[in-house]
């Protein structure tokens, strides 16, 4: 039997990040991703909420939490960086923005969308 003190204790302890610290953690996960998908580097920015970046082309966004606003963001942002391909990056919600992807085209062809 275990305590109820026992239990607790064996928990991960809750960390909270500053805005800066979440910020460059969202950077590295997104060169990290980008890097393993295309084999391309680029230095990512801020993209509203999310983090993107453009390399060779080929525009990669990390979005948190999947929601149209995101991926809205995201292909606007990837227009106006005159991209011709966009992989969208979903920590929550991928299956959503999965949906909402498919009504667009984005360049050379469809949204492509991964769960991470």
């Amino acid at each position: 039997m275990t305590s109820s003190a026992g239990a607790a204790s064996s928990r991960e302890p809750v960390v909270t990040l500053s805005p800066e610290q979440r910020v460059r953690l969202l950077r590295a996960k997104l060169v990290a991703l980008v890097r393993d998908h295309t084999g391309h580097e680029a230095e990512p920015t801020e993209v509203g909420t999310s983090v993107g970046l453009v390399a060779d082309g080929h525009a990669g966004v990390l979005i948190e939490d999947g929601h149209p606003g995101a991926l809205a963001g995201a292909l606007l942002w990837a227009d106006r960086q005159r991209a011709t391909q966009l992989t969208v990056y979903v920590v929550t919600g991928a299956e959503q923005v999965a949906r909402w992807a498919g009504y667009f085209e984005f360049g050379d062809g469809p949204v492509e969308v991964r769960c991470v």
